[in-house]
């Protein structure tokens, strides 16, 4: 067996290791805390609110923090939201912003410092909730800093099963994928932390039948990110773009397809026009890629955009060819502004998308196919504007900021009334009762 190596605190390990390691601490800590609880200052929780919650994430736009936070902040039993983030931040009504610095971070790295600064503000504002975006790191700081004060504790399932399946090997947390290949003993731990969660939050359909099936947490909610449609819907601009991308510039993003697919296109539409949204580390290997396809006309890099919407008015197509995802935001944005969608057939795309009704789903890396279905919608005007409608509609309806509120609501209320029991490893699959509520 091959043995990928990583570093953690100056020291290189194998990685399978060092996971294995962290998640038994991570389990070991969660019952000591619970048994040694009365001396750590815990206390009953008020179960009808209002509730202050703590969130620990990442966030890698503001459009992030509008999305996630801002129906956080507006549940009606929601008093306050104290938000441990990295990344850029967007002010908010009731969410304050604190980001991990000082010697937290200069001796343990990132993560350290956010559980750290979790712990400090667990303990000093004795919140309601503790809720992390992604399972590593940060819904494991989430785990402990909510036991640490009795607070509930909730685990946003961010990308989907992908983040528990084989331990996380095929995610993109730089710590994680270096296990490379699925491990079993890792996905036995990971599964057993997540059930330890009292509220796990899902994107879409798919994931709450993992989380059932796997038993994971107290309750499951399926809660998508929000849209301000005000702020995306149209207003008569000209939708001089044919197609439109919008996302980190990552390796799971697989944005050299979009590339290829242009190039596809450009054979019938010798004129056509793309525009590539995003940042990241393969911004400059896509230049150069463009250059070599003969696409330096056809193709615009806008790089990082904070008025994201001022560009999707103006497109008529949005073309997602992820390997995997949860239920993109740019996704539900881009509908909301009126592009069609044609996108990859993964994760919860498809609760969002209906093929021929409001937009295309494709099989992944079928490349010509998604091609294809761009070429139909741009030969047929009245396809394009009838998918258009529909698709903003849709978006309305599914992503609107009232609804996830309420949605939340009804969530917290259900992780704030008793406290999860942690299960052993080998308790694997059984049945779970969802909370209908949640799933409206």
């Amino acid at each position: 067996m091959t043995r990928t190596r990583v570093k953690c605190l100056g020291h290189s390990i194998p990685a399978r290791v060092g996971l294995a390691g962290l998640y038994s601490a991570c389990l070991a800590l969660y019952a000591l805390l619970g048994a040694v609880g009365v001396v750590l200052g815990r206390r009953s929780r008020a179960n009808g609110g209002p509730y202050h919650v703590l969130v620990v994430g990442t966030f890698y736009t503001r459009n992030w923090c509008i999305s996630h936070l801002a129906p956080l902040a507006a549940a009606r039993n929601v008093r306050r939201v104290t938000a441990i983030v990295e990344g850029p931040i967007q002010p908010i009504a009731n969410v304050d912003y604190v980001q991990p610095s000082g010697w937290p971070v200069r001796l343990g790295g990132r993560a350290f410092g956010k559980f750290c600064c979790a712990i400090r503000l667990a303990l000093k504002h004795r919140p309601d909730v503790v809720m992390g975006y992604h399972i590593v790191p940060n819904a494991l700081i989430a785990l402990v800093a909510a036991r640490a004060v009795g607070a509930a504790s909730a685990y946003q399932m961010t990308a989907g099963p992908v983040e528990l399946l084989g331990g996380g090997w095929a995610t993109e947390n730089v710590f994680v994928r270096h296990l490379r290949r699925p491990s079993l003993v890792i996905d036995r731990l990971i599964h057993a932390i997540a059930r330890c969660f009292d509220l796990v939050i899902v994107r879409g359909h798919g994931a709450a039948n993992y989380a059932r099936t796997h038993r994971l947490g107290r309750a499951i909610s399926t809660i998508p990110g929000s849209i301000d449609v005000r702020r995306f819907a149209p207003r008569g601009e000209k939708r001089e773009y044919d197609l439109v991308s919008v996302g980190r510039l990552v390796s799971v993003k697989q944005p050299e397809q979009t590339l290829r697919v242009v190039a596809i296109l450009k054979e019938t539409f010798p004129s056509v026009r793309a525009i590539v949204v995003g940042d990241g580390p393969l911004l400059e290997p896509l230049k150069a890629q463009a250059q070599s396809l003969g696409l330096v006309e056809n193709i615009e890099f806008a790089g990082h955009v904070d008025d994201v919407e001022r560009i999707l008015k103006r497109s008529k197509i949005f073309l997602l060819t992820s390997r995997s995802e949860g239920l993109s935001i740019a996704l539900a944005e881009a509908m909301s502004a009126g592009a069609v969608p044609v996108v990859a057939r993964v994760g919860e795309l498809g609760d969002l998308v209906r093929d021929g009704v409001n937009g295309w789903l494709v099989t992944p890396d079928a490349i010509a196919e998604y091609a294809e279905r761009i070429r139909t919608l741009l030969d047929s005007p009245a396809d394009l504007a009838r998918c258009s409608a529909a698709a903003a509609n849709a978006a309305h309806e599914h992503n609107g900021l009232e609804s996830i509120a309420e949605r939340w609501t009804r969530a917290l209320a259900d992780a704030c009334g008793r406290p999860a029991d942690c299960p052993s490893p080998s308790n694997t699959v059984g049945p779970v009762s969802l909370n209908p509520a949640a799933h409206k």
